[in-house]
């Protein structure tokens, strides 16, 4: 089995910015002070930074000090800042209007990319929605209209909550987590660089497609829906070195298969698998082959951050196709380090 090299750990955190706008009202009319809210991305030695031309979404909700209320007798947290586009300037990442910090109580921050997800307005609708218990993610399908995979890398940062400008000195630290899993095939030929094994194609079958997410997981397999057959997108040519697909984003689930599924897609659900279709000079017929996942040692579950490259090596003559896994820290956006157990 292949281990692959380490990850990248980023990080987004936050600076302090320039005051350039009036400041807002607390409740009551009093005048907040000139505290900016800003985020900043920072990177350590290891890691990469939050790439500039980016933007992510904040929202914030305001909490009062502890024994005090509103005026309606209830102390329940209210929205502060609602849906804030965070984006690189010269001083930092900040908003384009200027949030600043209420004079007493606390926030509490939620934020994830990227920043054009649809919303989820409506009971029913597919989209992010936040609320003061975090960021969901309802019903969204990985794949588009045309059943192709959508490859949207959905990020949400770890919740930073009950913070004042003092505990925010430098900002408001905010580090996100892929929610996907994201895998590819690579394919080899063990015996010679000239192969003319020809892929044909390759496809995940059984596979749940839509899900929802909310604090910081997402549903167990068998509250997801929409299963499907999922095609990947093959380079040209024969096999010769290497071959090895485009990456698809698709729901953390078990590979196992799965009995009296919760959404009624069918009562139940095969153990997911990988087709291959090829040709080889010496046959004169499309060639198939299928092996489920859960057959590939450390493969039973799709962890939501992880990369997976599932690579299949041909032989000639009586060798064996053999198939083999490894998962490396998805680097990029937020990437977090993960290793195979």
């Amino acid at each position: 089995m292949k281990r692959t090299k380490p990850g990248i750990l980023l990080f987004i955190m936050a600076a302090a910015v320039t005051a350039v706008s009036c400041a807002r009202l607390q409740e009551g009319g009093t005048a907040l002070p000139e505290i900016p809210v800003s985020w900043q991305v920072v990177q350590t030695r290891a890691a990469s930074p939050y790439p500039e031309d980016s933007t992510f979404i904040s929202y914030a909700w305001f909490s009062l000090p502890d024994g005090e209320t509103w005026s309606d007798g209830s102390n329940e947290p209210r929205l502060y800042i609602d849906r804030a586009v965070i984006s690189h300037h010269p001083d930092g990442w900040h908003a384009g209007s200027h949030f600043f910090w209420p004079p007493e109580g606390t926030l509490s921050f939620f934020s994830y990319a990227p920043s054009d997800m649809p919303l989820a307005e409506a009971d029913g609708d597919s989209g992010v929605r936040v609320t003061q218990d975090g960021v969901h993610l309802d019903n969204w399908n990985v794949l588009d209209g045309s059943g192709r995979p959508r490859n949207i890398d959905f990020l949400v940062a770890d919740p930073v909550v009950d913070i004042t400008a003092a505990d925010a000195a430098g900002g408001v630290p905010t580090l996100f987590r892929h929610t996907m899993t994201r895998i590819r095939v690579n394919i080899l030929d063990d015996m010679s660089e000239d192969s003319e094994i020809e892929i044909r194609s390759i496809t995940l079958n059984d596979i749940y497609c839509t899900g929802s997410y909310a604090s910081g997981l997402w549903g167990s397999t068998s509250t997801h829906s929409n299963l499907r057959n999922v095609s990947l997108t093959l380079p040209a040519g024969t096999i010769g070195s290497g071959l090895i697909t485009d990456y698809v984003i698709m729901l953390p689930q078990n590979l196992l298969a799965v009995s009296d599924n919760a959404n009624g897609d069918s009562d139940n659900r095969p153990a997911p698998s990988l087709t291959i279709e090829y040709n080889k000079p010496d046959a004169s017929e499309v060639q198939k082959t299928t092996v489920e996942f859960a057959d590939w040692p450390g493969s039973s579950y799709w962890t939501a951050g992880h990369d997976i490259t599932y690579t299949i090596t041909f032989g000639k003559g009586d060798i064996p196709i053999d198939f083999d896994a490894g998962v490396e820290p998805w680097t990029g956006v937020g990437g977090i380090t993960v290793s195979r157990q």
